[in-house]
């Protein structure tokens, strides 16, 4: 068994459920309808099979890889900076200039 109910709830006539994957970080979650309500273990078998199929295509995202530390031994040059901020600014002054024309 792949899967685990985390959910199954009902507020009036509303019945709910949450099914989550094991191993994966996938789920599956659905309001019944009044047709699905009379057969329960038929909806919930198509909902595990419907996260089954999603389980089996999975591709599992690329690493993430913290490169903080790398951060420290760049020098933020405070000239560079200004120097950048000038020409920025001039940039958009000379695009601003260009558009009321």
């Amino acid at each position: 068994m792949e899967y685990k109910i985390t959910r199954f709830e009902q507020i009036g006539d509303e019945l709910f459920i949450r099914i989550e994957h094991k191993e994966f970080p996938l789920y599956v979650e659905h309001h019944f309808t009044e047709e699905e309500k009379s057969n329960l273990e038929d909806t919930i078998a198509k909902l595990v099979a419907e996260l089954e199929i999603q389980a089996d295509n999975y591709v599992p995202p690329p690493p993430i890889v913290s490169r903080l530390d790398e951060i420290e031994s760049l020098i933020t040059d405070e000239a560079k900076i200004r120097s950048y901020k000038e020409q920025l600014l001039r940039e958009r002054e000379s695009m601003e200039g260009n558009q009321t024309r």
